[in-house]
């Protein structure tokens, strides 16, 4: 199971997979945030919704400026949302990554050992242990990048249409 798990998550790394297949096993999984850019034009309410899910989705703070009714008419607090949005998914990455092993520095070292040896037992139980807290997570972190990536596209959109 984890050298599935673990060439599902280099194929991840190389080509972008989407791994939404696994989010139903997470702990992490906590909060849904999906936005759709697929209306461009959505109205500024629309807008303040999405910025707001994607705040929550990734632990900001009660205080944030984020959580408060921002004006998207100004381009000056347009860019701040924007780097708002990216430092939160920064501080949700180091906050909630998991602080186990890596499961890519177990595997090599799985690779070096006789297979079906004590050690190598050892070894995939290690694997396992940390496959268990790192996928999961980075699943999350994908739903939260392809998140952050539409809201930032309809907020330069508008940014631009300010200009």
């Amino acid at each position: 199971m984890i050298r599935f798990l673990s060439r599902i998550t280099h194929q991840f790394h190389a080509s972008r997979i989407t791994l939404h297949v696994f989010t139903r096993h997470s702990s992490v999984d906590n909060i849904a945030c999906w936005l759709d850019d697929s209306v461009m034009s959505a109205g500024p309410d629309d807008l303040q919704k999405k910025i707001l899910e994607l705040a929550k989705a990734t632990d900001a703070p009660e205080d944030s400026f984020l959580m408060r009714r921002l004006s998207m008419d100004d381009a000056e607090q347009l860019q701040e949302v924007i780097d708002g949005i990216m430092l939160s998914l920064i501080s949700f990455c180091y906050h909630r990554h998991p602080r186990g092993e890596n499961v890519h520095e177990v595997m090599e070292e799985l690779d070096r050992v006789q297979p079906g040896s004590p050690e190598a037992a050892e070894l995939e139980r290690r694997a396992d242990d940390a496959a268990a807290l790192q996928i999961p997570f980075i699943v999350k972190l994908n739903e939260l990048i392809e998140d952050y990536y539409h809201l930032r596209r309809r907020l330069e959109a508008r940014l631009r249409a300010e200009e």
